[in-house]
């Protein structure tokens, strides 16, 4: 009997040290980075990279799979150069507090979440976007709005505030929502007590819960990102009112939604990583453009969603910086300004002085061996 427990002993940690030693060589000398991310087709370059794997040989960068979306080692012109573990939340805001944590150095979130982050202090920096546009605005089946037009003359004709959801604060769908309804007129609240608001904004925590809310009741509509949209669509749980792209004020399109963001001292301790990282990315962001059948089968089995919603995604893939995206980023610096989110260091800083804290756009710049910004 003590032989047979001690053979239980010695298997299960062997195992323990198989899966959570290392992840690449056993003599532990590479470095270890963890990147946080949510379930969405905006994440779909990381899952794509990581289910890819040694297919993006050619590129010179790839993710050897240690265990399945969770550990991996980043190798680098043939040679394993770091340890990668993939670290799935509910919500950006969830991936911030792990990055303050020191739990992950890198993470794909909303760019909002990133300039609260630094905003308090984080020392962290924005490398550029993984993507842009990807986001509606999806109503319930019983309202009776089939477009954006008939969706505003629905809320002027409430006596009490519309009830609009949202997965998470400070993310991109929610701004652009709230930026155009206050362009057009509207007043919205986010405190459940303001009864002479238009409309009601409702913090859903997570992307799981949109598609949920819509069947209980607790709101009419909600503002996500792809794939989400195209699942409530698709499985008949709601209805498309607009591609948020299409909004009325004209600047809405490639508008900036998540990006990369790592912390300063991984930067510091381990920049060729994270250049050769980005790099991957790109890889995969371009891969992703060119195949979305491929691409939304890999965010299909990843996600556990119907392929059909993955693949029909709104979302454009790419982490170049361009002259447009910097523009929409000082949008959504100016509107985090006014309605308070930004209260700390960056409160009454311009956006150009901001840039310099906010960004590190030269990993980018080398990773598409341009642009100068």
């Amino acid at each position: 009997m003590k032989k047979m427990k001690k053979a239980i002993l010695v298997f299960f940690g062997s195992l323990f040290v198989m899966l959570f030693s290392g992840c690449g060589r056993s003599d532990g000398e590479l470095p270890y980075l963890a990147i946080g991310y949510m379930f969405s087709n905006h994440q779909a370059s990381l899952m794509v990279a990581a289910q890819m794997g040694e297919l993006f040989a050619d590129y010179g960068v790839y993710l050897r799979e240690v265990l399945p979306r969770e550990r991996y080692v980043l190798v680098v012109d043939g040679a394993d150069a770091a340890n990668i573990h993939t670290v799935v939340a509910n919500n950006g805001g969830e991936v911030m507090t792990l990055m303050s944590q020191g739990h992950v150095q890198m993470a794909l979130t909303s760019i909002g979440l990133p300039f609260g982050q630094i905003d308090q202090g984080e020392p962290m920096s924005i490398l550029g976007p993984i993507h842009v546009d990807g986001v509606a605005l999806i109503g319930a089946n019983h309202l009776p709005v089939h477009d954006f037009d008939g969706f505003l003359d629905y809320v002027r004709g409430q006596n009490q505030p519309v009830h609009i959801g949202y997965h998470s604060p400070a993310n991109a769908p929610v701004i652009i929502f709230e930026e155009t309804m206050r362009y057009l007129g509207f007043t919205i609240t986010r405190n459940p007590l303001d009864f002479d608001a238009d409309i009601l904004l409702i913090n859903l925590r997570g992307t799981a819960n949109l598609i949920p809310s819509l069947h209980s009741g607790e709101v009419v509509a909600w503002v996500g990102p792809s794939p989400f949209p195209e699942l409530a669509i698709l499985q008949g749980d709601g209805r498309l009112i607009i591609d948020l792209k299409y909004l009325p004020g004209g600047q809405w399109t490639d508008f900036p939604c998540c990006v990369f963001s790592v912390s300063d001292a991984t930067l510091q301790e381990h920049r060729d990583i994270v250049v050769a990282f980005y790099d991957l990315l790109r890889v995969a962001s371009v891969f992703a453009n060119a195949e979305p059948e491929i691409a939304g089968q890999i965010v299909s089995d990843w996600m556990g969603i119907d392929v059909r919603a993955a693949a029909n995604t709104m979302t454009i893939f790419t982490t170049e910086i361009t002259e447009n995206w910097l523009q929409h980023s000082e949008l959504i610096f100016t509107v985090l300004q006014e309605n308070g989110t930004l209260q700390s260091s960056l409160a009454n800083m311009d956006f150009n002085e901001a840039s310099g804290i906010l960004f590190d756009l030269s990993i980018a710049n080398q990773v598409h061996g341009c642009c100068g910004y």
